[in-house]
């Protein structure tokens, strides 16, 4: 199963980092805003994808 999220708005992409208890995410200077995240998209998809992975697509959702 595939999940797709856009997360490109500051408010979205925060509460993507809640959802996936990665408060770290955040601090990151290469995520620091939409520009800094499509620069570091490779980065960021490998982590967020990580990150859901561990999830089954109702768990995904219901943090969503």
């Amino acid at each position: 199963k595939w999940a797709s999220i856009a997360a490109s708005t500051q408010s979205i992409f925060e509460r993507l980092c809640e959802a996936l208890d990665m408060p770290e995410l955040r601090r990151d200077e290469r995520f620091a805003d939409n520009r800094s995240r499509v620069e570091h998209r490779e980065a960021i998809d490998e982590i967020v994808g990580a990150a859901i992975s561990r999830l089954t697509l109702q768990e995904l959702a219901e943090r969503l």
